[in-house]
């Protein structure tokens, strides 16, 4: 009996050579895919990360905000300003009282010149995101603080710091209420729904009970979509608070 020796025809070849290459690049694309859905995720991590710890600094700063009577001294100041998009108020620290003041602002003013969250910031123009079918510029959420008495003497420019503390927050997103008990003696017929009322402004000088904090957050990357953030932070040493006169 003849041993015959068989060879891959030219033909097998060719179709092994389809099957390894087709199956390599099913590999490829399911590897290509996780590496692209990983970077999102830490993408969009990293971003939620950073807003929540500016959220989360705004509420311990917020939370040891003190009342200040100024009639006697400054009857000109309060000691808590709130604005609709911005917010201003006397906070004790173990340094002595600071002045606190948050708010969003353009890094091509150049007034800002510290980071405290994320890499540098060195961006010179404005970035643009697609929202609701708009242009909406995107601005950095400033936390500014003074020295109690630099603060009153006027000699704020040479002695505060400036820090971004967030960025990529839309342009006239950040908002402000202002809450205080429409009941404060309470009542059986008093429902927690109804016994808060939410100001866009306060201007009674004291320390609200509540802040409201409401801003649009732009998520960078692939997914390129804005996130609502809310929180409510409660006042400790707040008034609570009388309907203000219109």
């Amino acid at each position: 009996m003849n041993n015959f020796r068989r060879a891959f025809t030219l033909v097998e070849l060719l179709l092994a050579l389809s099957i390894f290459s087709m199956a390599a690049l099913c590999v490829y694309g399911t590897f290509g895919a996780g590496v692209r859905i990983n970077q999102r995720s830490e993408g969009e991590n990293a971003a939620y990360r950073q807003i929540r710890l500016a959220l989360d600094l705004m509420s311990v700063d917020l939370e040891n905000a003190v009342p200040y009577d100024f009639t006697n001294s400054y009857p000109d100041q309060t000691a808590f300003q709130g604005e609709d998009d911005a917010i201003t108020f006397l906070l004790a620290s173990g340094k002595g009282l600071k002045v606190i003041r948050y708010y969003l602002d353009s890094a091509q003013q150049g007034r800002v010149h510290k980071v405290v969250i994320g890499a540098t910031h060195t961006r010179n123009v404005d970035a643009v995101a697609d929202y609701r079918e708009q242009e909406v510029p995107l601005r950095d959420l400033v936390r500014e603080e003074w020295d109690f008495p630099d603060y009153l003497s006027g000699t704020t420019g040479e002695h505060h710091a400036a820090e971004v503390i967030a960025t990529d927050v839309a342009e006239n997103s950040l908002k402000f209420f202002y809450g205080y008990l429409l009941n404060p003696a309470g009542g059986e017929d008093t429902q927690m729904g109804d016994a808060y009322e939410w100001r866009e402004k306060w201007t009674q000088g004291d320390v609200p009970l509540m802040v409201r904090i409401e801003m649009d957050f732009f998520l960078t990357g692939p997914a390129r979509r804005m996130v609502v953030m809310r929180k409510d932070v409660f006042i400790p040493p707040g008034s609570w608070g009388k309907p203000e006169k219109i």
